[in-house]
């Protein structure tokens, strides 16, 4: 069989599936893809070594993954996005530098980990978070100042954290979350709709801090600096300006030391207005 038209035959079964797919015909297209499936993995049983067939299989077996979990079918998927997963951990593995399989990689980490939860399958989920932070930190260093990697990692390190939070691993947890919501502002830095999530990070950060019971306005200083990264209109630089100058104020520090963080967090956002 010549393999180029095999490859390229497979190519066509994926395509065909995701027009399938656009105008709901969810049947066919998922026929499709298992026929693009069967190929990639014909091809990649006759050359175990090429690369470009293993990942083509890798990205089908994934393809297929979402398309069954979002048709409620979780244990065929899953079972489709392990086999996926270990495609990609070789791949990674035979040429580290190369960023691209690694965003493959963490991508479909994250897949797993949120189809885990949904099966209540907690430890897996927690698993496979843990995993995307080592190969998340790597495409972080590549890349500091990439606002998408660090939200990415920031992602993560929540979820850790939080898993590590309802399991009473609450020191453990205070450090892993304090690392997300460093990443998350640096991330909110670069692509500002992100300032809106801050809540969410607040909230587990400061549940975590009573837990372990830290006080003080070292603590409270990430809430503040969240605050202002919400405010429209303000850059960073002058959000943490203002922030720093809020601190000396008698009132607000009051409210942190209360742990009124909602109050302190207002009226820092009304003392740094110009």
């Amino acid at each position: 069989e010549n393999t180029e038209w095999l490859d390229d035959l497979g190519t066509a079964h994926a395509h065909l599936a995701g027009a399938l797919a656009a105008r709901d015909d969810r049947p066919e297209a998922e026929a499709e893809l298992r026929q693009a499936v069967r190929v990639s993995r014909t091809l990649s049983d006759k050359d175990p070594e090429n690369a470009d067939y293993l990942r083509h299989l890798a990205v089908r077996l994934g393809s297929l993954g979402d398309h069954l979990r979002d048709d409620g079918e979780l244990g065929e998927a899953r079972r489709h996005y392990e086999e996926s997963l270990g495609i990609r951990r070789r791949l990674v593995d035979r040429d580290p530098e190369r960023s691209g399989w690694r965003i493959e990689l963490v991508s479909l980490l994250d897949r797993l980990a949120d189809l885990a939860e949904r099966q209540e399958d907690d430890a897996s989920a927690l698993a496979c978070h843990e995993e995307a932070i080592v190969e998340k930190r790597k495409l972080v260093e590549l890349r500091p100042a990439d606002g998408v990697r660090a939200h990415a990692l920031a992602y993560s390190l929540w979820c850790v954290g939080t898993a590590y939070e309802a399991s009473g691993r609450t020191k453990e947890a205070l450090d892993i979350l304090r690392e997300a919501m460093a990443f998350h502002r640096e991330a909110a830095v670069q692509i500002p709709r992100h300032a809106q999530e801050h809540h969410f990070w607040r909230d587990a950060y400061h549940r975590v801090v009573l837990a372990v019971g830290l006080e003080g306005l070292d603590v409270s200083a990430d809430h503040l600096a969240y605050a202002y990264l919400q405010h429209a209109g303000k850059d960073y630089a002058a959000a943490v300006a203002g922030w720093r100058a809020a601190l000396r104020d008698d009132a607000i520090r009051g409210d942190l030391q209360r742990g009124n963080l909602y109050n302190a967090a207002c009226s820092a956002a009304l003392a740094g207005q110009p």
